[in-house]
């Protein structure tokens, strides 16, 4: 059984910084839940839903996205605790919204044209304050 946990809005915007989350939870909950191998979503409200979650469901394995190589997990007491294994995705790091966001950003270094207030977003590389996405970048 696949559980996915998605952190809601206002947990990505904590952790991320405004111009975050691109997706709103609603999309991102719905895309993987198209997903056949995702049996359920779950959508974390706050940080401390987790590990009630984790001692609810005693899963085998907690994956969490490669993009916390080297990254303190808070949970990794309640893990140890539990016996449940902790395990890194080794998706690619450069599929992560960050890249994604840097690589527009670059692309789109030559737009003159003033995005929709809704589509601003600052940087990763902290370079510009593009827009996340101009038409005219990708025509």
């Amino acid at each position: 059984m696949l559980i996915v946990a998605v952190d809601s809005d206002a947990n990505v915007r904590r952790l991320k910084g405004e111009g975050r989350p691109i997706f709103s939870q609603h999309d991102r909950m719905s895309l993987l839940t198209a997903l056949r191998v995702v049996d359920a979503v779950v959508l974390l409200e706050c940080s401390e839903l987790l590990g009630s979650l984790l001692r609810r469901l005693r899963p085998h394995v907690y994956v969490k996205g490669s993009d916390y190589v080297g990254k303190p997990v808070g949970i990794t007491a309640l893990l140890q605790e539990l016996g449940i294994a902790y395990e890194i995705d080794p998706v690619d790091v450069g599929s992560h919204t960050s890249a994604i966001i840097a690589h527009i950003c670059q692309r789109c270094a030559s737009c003159e044209t003033a995005p929709p207030q809704h589509l601003l977003g600052r940087c990763e590389t902290g370079k510009c304050e593009r827009a996340l996405y101009y038409q005219k970048c990708f025509s």
